[in-house]
């Protein structure tokens, strides 16, 4: 890539560079610039606070896709072309990246043969597949994960220019087949892309387990690649098992993202160029540390779909020029004592620093003790934040830090007078059983009005009767909403309160999980958190719920929990359920999901001549345990002849109960004489109690299995007119010389007419 010193430009690439120095972090001076391969790709490089840093401009995207660019990923600056100005400036659909430079990718490490140890190299596939189990946890996809885009920050993985190869259309064999030049790539493209950087990195040295899972994500279909948590687990990844997820907004921990530049706006000065050596491609040591353009950029960690995502952006109206470094430094101490003093004078004084060093530390991603931090990042969202006023951030800060300054909440305005982001956002801090008297006053529909996914949220609830948004339904959406997603979020949503809601019992319950499934539906540890709220609120959606805990003979837990809450729910996934869980499912206790069962067992996995079998162990007369249905299902599936006995045999000894052995014997009565299970079946009844009606002993009398016809003969009373006059009946059909014998000793006992 060439690379050339700012007084080498020519005059156009100056102009551009002018252009792009408008937008530039404070204190940047540019020592170099580098060229991509279109002439509008200046990369300049700023010396900002005595470290390098990268400044890239992406191509021309559609305006939707670029809100999903590099702000998916902390630690960039970003400067979307919004405004008329700005797009001025930049051309339309397009974004301004700032990161820290990076001289040294795993591609020019490998080509220098600095990566030679297999020891080193396993450890980079698991820190990688670390630092992107964590990227998805958060439902994130970086999109162009190569050699070129990864390097090491203090030992730990960093992947930089998320999105960007993928979105410009760059044409490399780590993107995935599915990757197109305009889209946005999905959590599936990533793992094609694991899986080349993993095959670089190991080659022969993977064992044969790794290298059939390396394999399988090089498919060309993004359907058959693995979770990537199998990934993880064969390569031993630690952590990824657990269930501590990390914070929305907190520290990544290993493989932890690039840290944000400093984009503290000040008086638009134009950013100098700095004087250097002729000799191009060096950067200058002493170049002066100048005031930078007014950075209309902003730090994001947004989390792309499903909807818990908030873009970190400043508030920045009402700060001042003042120097906060001083505040800066008490703040992240991580003193108490001085903490508290910060937050003193942010929340009694109203210091602008103080306000500012408090918020630009919560916006980059940090959880000091003691505050609120979702609490900020809801009410300092980009998508309100130009409507928001004084005594709206002024509020959030109150509320936020009111665990430091508790005298604070003497200042807090009424909270009907707030924007109704705030509200939301402080609702969401309230505990559901205590309530709130002011949040009891408040109708809903004060904050129908939000943009996705909030303002729908809450209209859906109001629709269900639910008005306040004090009741603990509406704090427990505020809650999950802004991201809250523990058991405690979805116990309050699905409590009882006073009020009377149109739905009741099971329909309004499973109404109001279907309003917050598309906002958690991509988050396993929420769906798992959903359930236990489930199973902990009783009644009949709990014994749903239940119901996979009980027993897991079909291995339930290693399902997603989304399939399950729609289970409960009463839809019957299609797709993601082999024939155990759909024979499992026959014992289910909602009757709707029974049919649904048979109906895929029928289409995929049996003759539609075995619809009486699947309607007998799916009937409410089935006594068979759930491991019983399962293992006479799969033991008749069995297609060798002689593992089809043992098979058998071995079901029997588990003591089935006779009278739905019955049921399956009369279900299968359409088989021939040669059928191993009717044999044994019919055995089985011979040396068992079993009761039957006279309605199904003429039907086992029909059976083409003869020692089912003798038990029928046997159960029939001659004494009793009707059963008699079929015993007769049955003179001239039987045809088996055993069966006609007991027949007719069983007439015999008949008094002379």
């Amino acid at each position: 890539m060439k690379l050339l010193a700012p007084e080498s430009l020519d005059e156009q690439q100056r102009e551009t560079l002018r252009n792009y120095s408008r937008f530039f972090p404070r204190g940047a001076v540019c020592v170099n610039v580098a060229f991509g391969r279109e002439e509008w790709d200046l990369r300049p490089l700023l010396l900002i606070n005595g470290k390098v840093h990268l400044s890239r401009v992406s191509s021309r995207i559609d305006e939707a896709l670029l809100r999903t660019v590099i702000a998916d990923l902390e630690g960039f600056g970003v400067i979307f072309s919004s405004g008329q100005r700005v797009i001025e400036m930049m051309g339309e659909g397009r974004c301004l990246l700032v990161r820290p430079f990076v001289s040294e990718t795993l591609q020019t490490m490998l080509e220098k043969g600095e990566l030679a140890g297999s020891s080193a190299r396993e450890s980079m596939v698991r820190n990688l597949i670390t630092l992107v189990v964590r990227l998805h946890r958060r439902n994130v996809a970086h999109g162009h994960i190569s050699p070129s885009n990864i390097t090491l920050d203090d030992e730990a993985i960093t992947l930089i220019d998320p999105l960007l190869g993928s979105l410009n259309g760059t044409q490399d064999a780590f993107l995935a087949p599915e990757s197109v030049a305009g889209s946005v790539p999905q959590a599936s493209a990533d793992l094609f892309s694991l899986g080349r950087v993993i095959k670089l990195l190991l080659g022969e040295s993977l064992t044969d387990h790794q290298r059939a899972i390396v394999e399988q994500l090089l498919l060309a279909s993004s359907r058959h690649r693995p979770p990537l948590v199998e990934v993880a687990t064969a390569f031993d990844c630690a952590e990824i098992n657990s269930r501590q997820t990390d914070p929305i907004y907190g520290a990544p921990g290993p493989g932890r993202l690039l840290k944000a530049a400093d984009t503290r706006p000040v008086s638009p000065i134009e950013v100098p160029l700095a004087r250097q050596s002729s000799r191009s491609g060096t950067l200058s040591g002493k170049a002066p540390l100048v005031v930078a353009a007014v950075a209309l950029g902003f730090v994001a960690l947004k989390l792309v779909s499903p909807p818990t995502y908030f873009s970190l952006v400043r508030r920045i109206s009402n700060l001042t020029d003042q120097d906060s470094s001083d505040f800066d430094k008490e703040w992240g101490s991580r003193d108490p004592a001085q903490i508290a003093a910060v937050a003193r004078a942010a929340v009694l004084e109203e210091n602008p620093a103080a306000i500012e060093a408090i918020t630009q530390d919560v916006i980059d991603g940090s959880n000091p003790k003691g505050v609120r931090t979702r609490l900020l990042r809801v009410a300092l969202d980009q998508t309100w934040n130009s409507e928001l006023r004084d005594i709206d951030l002024h509020a959030a800060l109150v509320v936020a830090l009111s665990e430091l300054v508790p005298e604070g909440l003497k200042r807090l305005p009424p909270l009907a007078d707030l924007h109704p982001a705030v509200i939301i956002a402080i609702a969401a801090e309230t505990e559901p059983t205590k309530g709130n008297k002011e949040l009891k006053s408040i109708p809903v529909s004060k904050v129908a009005s939000l943009p996705e996914p909030f303002g729908p949220l809450f209209k859906q609830l109001s629709e269900l009767g639910y008005t306040s948004l004090g009741s603990p339904q509406a704090i427990g959406l505020a809650a999950i909403s802004t991201g809250d997603t523990r058991s405690k979020a979805f116990e309050a949503l699905l409590s009882g309160d006073s009020e009377s809601p149109q739905s009741k019992g099971v329909e309004r319950t499973a109404k109001l999980i279907s309003i917050t499934l598309p906002i958690v539906a991509r988050n396993p540890s929420a769906l798992s958190e959903l359930l236990a709220a489930l199973r902990a609120q009783g009644g009949e959606l709990a014994t749903r719920a239940s119901w996979f805990e009980i027993e897991d003979i079909a291995g339930w837990s290693s399902t997603n929990p989304l399939d399950q809450i729609k289970i409960i729910l009463g839809t019957l996934p299609t797709e993601n359920l082999d024939m155990t869980k759909y024979v499992d499912l026959l014992s289910f206790p909602l009757a709707s999901i029974r049919e649904q069962s048979i109906a895929v067992l029928k289409q995929r996995f049996f003759h539609p001549s075995a619809e009486r079998l699947l309607l007998a162990l799916a009937s409410d007369a089935n006594q068979f345990s759930r491991e019983q249905s399962v293992a006479l299902v799969s033991a008749i599936q069995e297609r060798d002849e002689s593992r089809k006995k043992q098979f058998i045999q071995k079901w029997f000894e588990l003591k089935p109960n006779p009278d739905t052995v019955l049921l399956v014997l009369l279900a299968r009565a359409h088989l021939d004489t040669n059928d191993y299970f009717n044999w044994e079946a019919a055995g089985y009844l011979r040396r068992n109690s079993w009761k039957a009606s006279f309605e199904v002993l003429k039907l086992l009398a029909t059976h083409p299995i003869p020692s089912a016809r003798v038990l029928a003969y046997g159960r029939l009373n001659p004494s009793v007119s009707a059963e008699r006059d079929f015993l007769k009946q049955r003179l001239s059909a039987e045809k088996d010389p055993i069966c006609l014998k007991g027949l007719m000793e069983q007439l015999s006992v008949l008094p002379r007419e």
